[in-house]
């Protein structure tokens, strides 16, 4: 199929790109969140997620740093010893933001492969989660 050679399967890239539809609401979600007081964005090493932060990042002066979607313990640890009392914007994935939410205190969530507008504000070591679809 070809796959090993072109970095695909089944025909679809490996790390595909946001869609015209992500990009949407990417600008959203940096529209949304530009007044918030994020001091520090994290996103996973993929096009999508590195592109859903970039226009919050633009807009705030916020670097991005990327962290290895396989590490999330790593990053929980990050969040804990640095980001205690910040307010931290993270672009995940449906098979890692679970973890991440359960990590920082929060409750067991179920995210859909396809539920792309999700947006959880969590109060760490309170319980606090709210889901907010955009």
């Amino acid at each position: 199929d070809g796959g090993a050679a072109t970095g695909t399967t089944s025909g679809a890239p490996a790390d595909p790109p946001l869609s015209a539809a992500g990009s949407a609401r990417a600008d959203h979600l940096a529209a949304m969140l530009a007044d918030a007081g994020i001091t520090a964005i994290y996103a996973t090493e993929f096009k999508r997620t590195q592109d859903t932060a970039r226009p919050l990042a633009v807009k705030t002066k916020v670097p991005v740093s990327t962290v290895a979607a396989a590490q999330t313990p790593a990053l929980l640890n990050e969040l804990k010893t640095k980001h205690a009392n910040d307010v931290v914007l993270i672009v995940a994935h449906s098979n890692t933001m679970p973890a991440i939410i359960t990590g920082l205190g929060g409750p067991n969530v179920t995210i859909g492969d396809n539920d792309y507008g999700d947006l959880f504000v969590i109060v760490p070591n309170t319980g606090t989660v709210s889901r907010i679809k955009f």
